[in-house]
């Protein structure tokens, strides 16, 4: 009878052994969610601590830049570079315009007569020419 309690109080101790891990398994749990709830919090006050220099940035950009005189030159810069353009056209037409064909058939005609001039004095300038003798 006497290892009957024995083995009875060995039984409530492997259960209570059982009972105190799942505790300790259970707490453990709780306290890993601990853990990464605190992660979370301080990556979120990280978040909010960058989120508010990131605002005051902006709030010292927004002193620095003037939006509207930013937009006026911005619609200047428009305004100017179209007129650039525009006269680029008009420039370019401008030389186009003229009648290349025309040049040409009057370079042509200067040319020929530079020549006559040239070939004139040429044969001014050599003298007559000699006579063959007769046989």
């Amino acid at each position: 009878k006497g290892e009957t309690q024995v083995a009875r109080l060995l039984a409530k101790e492997i259960i209570r052994s059982r009972k105190a891990k799942e505790r300790i398994y259970s707490s453990k749990a709780q306290l890993n969610s601990v853990v990464m709830q605190l992660t979370n919090n301080l990556a979120t006050l990280r978040i909010s601590g960058a989120l508010q220099q990131s605002s005051e940035i902006m709030a010292l950009m927004n002193d620095l830049v003037k939006v509207p005189e930013v937009a006026d030159t911005m619609r200047a810069m428009a305004k100017e570079m179209t007129k650039a353009g525009m006269m680029d056209d008009m420039i370019e037409d401008a030389l186009s315009m003229g009648d290349d064909e025309g040049l040409d058939e009057e370079a042509d005609e200067q040319v020929d007569a530079v020549i006559q001039d040239i070939l004139k004095g040429a044969l001014a300038s050599a003298g007559p020419l000699p006579s063959r003798p007769s046989p």
